[in-house]
């Protein structure tokens, strides 16, 4: 049986995003932070099926560095976070036990891009 397939995910992301992230590049590097796709069992309201499901994975750039006008130790950390999605209705292989007839959808959030943004580093 194949997953559901989600479409948008995987498109460029943004050569800029909001929120304290960082500029993308246009053609990201292999291990970049990027939208990456994987298959997902899931049971939802009795039904098991295979689902595509996206993740925001890849490396960002942190670092830490001594300030002399503080005199501490200054960090610089991100994350690889969404910055946008959607939401997308995947139709189950199984009939929905609230609506005779019809097939089961389960409703998830799909990540269409993917950037690193800056957050405070964790001790």
């Amino acid at each position: 049986m194949s997953a559901p397939a989600l479409e948008g995910a995987g498109a460029e992301p943004p050569e800029a995003t909001p929120r304290g992230c960082c500029l993308t590049p246009a053609s990201p590097r292999p291990g970049a932070c990027s939208v990456k796709e994987s298959e997902e069992e899931v049971t939802f309201q009795g039904c098991t099926a295979n689902i595509t499901v996206t993740r925001c994975e890849g490396v960002c750039a942190s670092s830490a560095s001594f300030d002399t006008d503080t005199m501490q130790v200054a960090t610089t950390c991100s994350c690889c976070r969404p910055v946008s999605s959607y939401e997308a209705e995947l139709v189950l292989p199984c009939t929905d036990p609230a609506a005779w007839g019809q097939q089961l959808v389960l409703t998830v959030q799909v990540f269409s891009s993917c950037a690193c943004c800056r957050q405070r580093c964790g001790d």
